[in-house]
């Protein structure tokens, strides 16, 4: 079932992390990359050095506000040069093929678990009102 909100199977949720990266073409090197999102079939990054689409990845995501990380295997299934900070980025989609599910799931549930605790505690700081300005 597609989201309302964007033309895709699952909704992707904004957070912070960072990414490591080995390509099944050359194990030994590492790719580092900033973590966009993530949904329940995979995530996307900003990376400085571009993987081809088609390529197989194994990852380690590392979630800052989390203190968690998930590992797993992944294709690459699109990139996108962009310019960031002056400089270029390749947006890069990486799909899960090797993943737990349960362990996205309880991500993505933290996840909205926080979002939804700071609007509660955003709801409730009393300000003063001064009417119409």
């Amino acid at each position: 079932m597609k989201s309302k909100f964007e033309n895709r199977a699952y909704i992707r949720y904004a957070v912070a992390g960072d990414v490591a990266f080995k390509t099944t073409k050359d194990p030994t090197h590492k790719i580092y990359a900033e973590l966009i999102d993530l949904s329940y079939l995979g995530f996307s990054v900003y990376l400085k050095e571009k993987i081809e689409e088609g390529t197989d990845v194994e990852f380690e995501i590392n979630f800052y506000v989390l203190y968690q990380s998930l590992i797993g295997k992944g294709k690459v299934q699109h990139v996108a040069e962009t310019q960031r900070y002056l400089k270029t980025y390749y947006r890069t989609g990486i799909e899960f093929t090797d993943v737990n599910k349960d362990f996205v799931l309880s991500i993505l549930n933290e996840i909205l678990a926080k979002r939804a605790n700071k609007a509660k505690e955003a709801s409730q700081n009393k300000t003063e009102y001064f009417g119409p300005i």
